[in-house]
């Protein structure tokens, strides 16, 4: 009976620690925006040296500085709904996550890229962006 009661206790230790070591699982991005902010957001992630990413709850928060680019060492791989702080939804255009993934799979980092404004201030952006000439048609390149 005294050994049941040690492997029971035993067994309800490692119960406990189980539980108190587990990970929280993070289930969506808050992003901060400065108060009044319109225009390009980048989030770059997987900097060496940049800060980590800071929790709250089940959640990592995002301060954006007032220029919309933040660095961050932290990389966020899971597709995360994102919900934005001073901001209406319907501002928010092109939220894009992409991670860069070495051969074996293992990410190295990545960016977190959106424009806030109106949809004519995102479009007018949209159609000012670098298009390669390697994609444009007719730019000389031709495929035999």
């Amino acid at each position: 009976m005294i050994r049941h009661r040690r492997v029971f206790a035993l067994s309800l230790a490692l119960v406990i620690l189980a539980v108190g070591c587990e990970k929280r699982k993070i289930t969506e991005i808050v992003i901060k925006l400065p108060d009044g902010f319109s225009g390009q957001v980048q989030i770059q992630m997987g900097v060496v040296g940049a800060p980590k990413l800071t929790t709250s709850g089940q959640a990592y928060v995002v301060s954006l500085p007032s220029d919309g680019h933040l660095q961050t060492s932290t990389i966020i791989e899971d597709n995360l709904p994102a919900r934005f702080e001073n901001s209406r939804t319907e501002s928010v255009w092109g939220y894009a996550n992409s991670i860069s993934k070495t051969g074996d799979g293992i990410p190295v980092g990545g960016s977190i890229d959106f424009f806030v404004g109106t949809k004519q201030q995102y479009e007018t952006q949209e159609a000012h962006k670098h298009k390669s000439e390697f994609l444009r048609p007719n730019s000389g390149f031709r495929v035999q």
